[in-house]
């Protein structure tokens, strides 16, 4: 789980100050230790003190670090009006033809001027996705028995502005090339050693998107 914590500890940071609200709901919150652990952990850490943070995840987590339920997101009965939800790397775990659903559910529990955050992976290849749709049935993967592989891949802006035509759609590149638990000196090392032999993989060439919808009814 290490390496995917990093990776979305990355995407929260992404999160602009100026969304933030009084209350937050958090759709694929995990334990929340990319949450405490990122650029906003102050705002999640008080908003979690004063009852204003709900996080959602599919399955219950042992030992969650904010106050985070279990429960199915189409199911869930919700009559409060929140100041920001996230949704940080979830879309591409549901299946597309309940994009309408999902998205008409995020709209109405946004308060007005209340913020949705969204990001997602952009130009993720059908060979990836086949491969790790693979390695999350035969159980590879240690979250498997909880976390669904990704079931929509290749994201483009056009497909997001058809549910959200008003967002802001940010491009943002991964980064890091950093393989979990390597120490930094050997980072650096396999870095300089890739622009020595001319290796393509020097650069990132994933990219993903940060979406802000604002409710300005």
């Amino acid at each position: 789980m290490k390496a995917y914590r990093i990776y979305t500890k990355i995407s929260h940071d992404l999160i602009p100050d100026y969304v933030f609200g009084g209350s937050i709901l958090d759709i694929g919150a995990d334990l929340g230790f990319n949450q405490i652990n990122c650029r906003h952990s102050k705002r999640f850490l008080e908003a979690n003190k004063n009852g204003n943070y709900l996080g959602i995840e599919i399955k219950r987590r042992d030992k969650p670090l904010l106050n985070i339920i279990e429960t199915d997101i189409f199911k869930w009965r919700n009559t409060k009006k929140y100041d920001l939800i996230l949704a940080i790397e979830l879309i591409e775990h549901i299946q597309f033809r309940d994009w309408v659903k999902l998205f008409n559910k995020l709209k109405n529990w946004v308060a007005i001027n209340g913020y949705l955050v969204i990001t997602t992976p952009a130009n993720e290849s059908l060979e990836k996705y086949l491969q790790n749709h693979e390695k999350t049935i035969l159980g590879v993967y240690p979250f498997s028995n909880y976390y669904q592989t990704h079931v929509v891949f290749g994201i483009t802006k056009k497909v997001i502005r058809y549910f959200l035509p008003n967002a802001k759609i940010n491009t943002y590149y991964r980064k890091s090339n950093r393989i979990a638990d390597e120490s930094w000196f050997r980072t650096i090392a396999r870095f300089f050693k890739r622009i020595l032999i001319l290796d393509s993989r020097v650069f990132p060439q994933k990219f993903s998107y940060i979406v802000i919808w604002c409710n300005e009814k």
